[in-house]
């Protein structure tokens, strides 16, 4: 495991540390090993497994807003509005 780490100030004056981790050397154990993305069962979902391939095609992420919120700059008021995802395309 191989671990990259950044020290910074935090407002309150605290020093707060952001760590990545890269894993290397992971065993291709049965229980996290999936050799096609069809194989993906519904239990491994939200937990680590590995994957071989090649990716053949990659584009840009669309992200879609599901609220949004919307602040007074004079009274800081704050309203929160949900999106129609049907209305996107």
């Amino acid at each position: 495991m191989e671990r990259f780490g950044q020290k910074y100030q935090g407002k309150d004056g605290s020093v707060k540390i952001h760590i990545d981790v890269r894993l290397v050397n992971v065993p291709p154990l049965a229980d996290i090993l999936c050799r096609k993305i069809r194989d993906i069962k519904h239990h491994q979902l939200g937990k680590l497994i590995i994957i071989f391939g090649t990716v053949v095609r990659s584009g840009n992420v669309n992200s879609r807003e599901v609220k949004k919120k919307f602040r007074c700059k004079q009274c800081e008021y704050e309203v929160i509005a949900d999106s129609d995802i049907t209305e996107c395309n």
